[in-house]
């Protein structure tokens, strides 16, 4: 028997684009999934990149503040 591992890509059907009033609840889950682990260690470069991407588009939106 050989066990081979492989990167199987499944195209999964979003249901609709978050709303405005969802994304701060969206980050928060991220957030918590981030702080227990349950993130892959292998998509964490991926995701650090969005999300520094998003940062920024966030912090060239003219009236954006940097302050919660």
């Amino acid at each position: 028997m050989e066990v081979v591992e492989r990167v199987v890509h499944v195209p999964v059907e979003r249901t609709h684009t978050p709303r405005h009033r969802e994304w701060p609840e969206l980050l928060r889950e991220l957030a918590v999934l981030l702080d227990s682990g349950r993130i892959y260690q292998r998509d964490l470069p991926h995701l650090g990149a969005a999300l520094s991407l998003a940062l920024a588009a966030y912090e060239r939106h003219p009236t954006a503040s940097t302050r919660a």
